[in-house]
């Protein structure tokens, strides 16, 4: 499932059947349980299985489940997913019903191997194994992070040739994560600039803004600039033999895509 740009750029929460309402976090909600809680919650919303087994903690559940898994045949470990092992380790156990209560709109209450949502009592969403993917996905969304399902698990691969393909996209995914997350990119980074060059953000009022607000504005913001630099251009010397468009101060940065 994905959300539409609409929903996206809300300020509400986003109800989904059977999951609950998806809270539009915002900048002052994350100061609030400090930075690096968040990119903790985002850690565990991205774990795959194998990304899961190379985070040794050394603890005795933990080795327990390797082994475990390890002594599994490929067939059984396909039917395996990341949330069965998450779910079994007390620290994660903790870990997910907090990143939960953050995300998700009501009360998060442990329940047989899954998480029930209540809000104002009422029951709204029941998160599992089979819908943990999908609740990740739709969380990640609205953090302007995109989750591809399909560089899930190696394990999934059927055969030599579809596991080497699927190992070179995650080296791909991987490589462009690192670009992507040089400092200039960093989300402090990125608060500061905007509310500099923002003629109605500040530094003060911008900590209201959702974090996909944030990296809409900040992407307005690039395009903005370079259609100013093309105005410019066009106002001197024309625009006989260019690609200017005067539309393209509104055209869409994203793609409709997060």
């Amino acid at each position: 499932m994905k959300f539409s740009e609409f929903d996206l750029l809300s300020p509400e929460p986003l109800p989904v059947s059977g999951i609950g309402s998806v809270k539009a976090v915002t900048l002052r909600h994350i100061a609030a349980i400090g930075f690096h809680s968040y990119q903790l919650f985002l850690s565990l919303l991205l774990l795959d299985t194998d990304t899961y087994f190379k985070a040794d903690n050394g603890s005795p559940i933990f080795s327990e489940q390797l082994n475990y898994y390890a002594s599994l045949s490929d067939s059984d470990k396909d039917k395996c997913t990341v949330f069965d092992f998450l779910v079994t380790n007390p620290a994660y156990n903790v870990l997910i019903q907090k990143a939960l209560s953050f995300f998700i709109t009501g009360e998060i209450h442990e329940a047989s191997c899954s998480y029930q949502v209540q809000d104002n009592g009422t029951l709204t969403g029941n998160i599992s194994r089979n819908n943990w993917n999908e609740v990740c996905g739709l969380i990640l969304q609205r953090q302007h992070i995109a989750k591809n399902p399909g560089l899930e698990d190696a394990a999934k691969a059927k055969n030599a040739r579809a596991l080497k393909i699927l190992e070179k996209l995650k080296s791909g995914a991987k490589q462009a994560k690192q670009k992507e997350g040089a400092e200039e990119y960093e989300l402090s980074n990125i608060i500061s600039a905007l509310a500099a060059r923002s003629s109605s953000l500040n530094i003060i009022s911008i900590w209201d803004a959702t974090v996909y607000q944030l990296f809409d504005q900040f992407n307005r913001q690039q395009l903005n600039a370079v259609y100013d630099i093309q105005c410019t251009s066009a106002s001197v010397w024309g625009t006989k033999g260019t690609q200017f468009n005067i539309n393209q101060w509104f055209s869409n940065p994203t793609g409709n895509t997060p």
